[in-house]
């Protein structure tokens, strides 16, 4: 027989999310557009649609995740993300 093991009951607080978005969403968009710039550089307009969309992607799944998990500021911090890599790819496949 298995036993269930209850889950911990802890709350997100509000100011771990607030924490989590103030170091997660600038790290990610500087090393996000950084990738992007030496793909640019390096003349790989298809690699940097393709990077530029999966990091929207990548961004939006998670923010869909954190505003599962309970986490609403910083779930709000990644669709934010998400918007600002798909709006640039968009401006990019525009070109």
């Amino acid at each position: 027989m298995s036993r269930r093991v209850p889950a911990p009951a802890s709350d997100p607080s509000p100011t771990a999310g607030c924490c989590l978005a103030a170091l997660l969403v600038p790290v990610e968009i500087v090393c996000g557009y950084l990738i992007a710039a030496i793909l640019v550089m390096s003349g790989r307009p298809t690699a940097l649609l393709v990077w530029l969309g999966l990091m929207g992607l990548a961004a939006l799944g998670s923010a869909v995740l954190l505003f599962r998990r309970g986490y609403p500021v910083t779930g709000a911090a990644q669709a934010v993300t998400a918007g600002l890599f798909l709006v640039f790819t968009a401006m990019v496949w525009a070109r």
